[in-house]
């Protein structure tokens, strides 16, 4: 038996924005037959989190982050990977 697993992510660009649409795509996913093994939302206080971590600085390391974040659905283990002095 082969089962389908989905992870899913929502998220708006503004405030201004809801995520009705995106809800959908959950509904969408179950009568397809997909097993949802987590639901990602984004809020008002992830954006201004986000935002303030898009400095020329970090942009990139945030960006992988959130991408590691998005696909493996979990956060890395970082300090197995980033030196100690680093971290510190």
């Amino acid at each position: 038996m082969n089962i389908k697993i989905a992870r899913i992510y929502e998220r708006v660009s503004t405030s201004e924005q809801d995520l009705t649409r995106q809800a959908d795509i959950e509904k969408t996913a179950i009568a397809s037959g997909f097993y949802i093994a987590g639901i990602y939302r984004e809020n008002d206080f992830d954006r201004l989190n986000i935002s303030e971590k898009r400095g020329e600085h970090n942009r990139l390391g945030y960006a992988v982050l959130l991408c590691t974040v998005r696909y493996l659905g979990r956060f890395p283990d970082l300090t197995a990977i980033i030196p100690v002095a680093v971290i510190d």
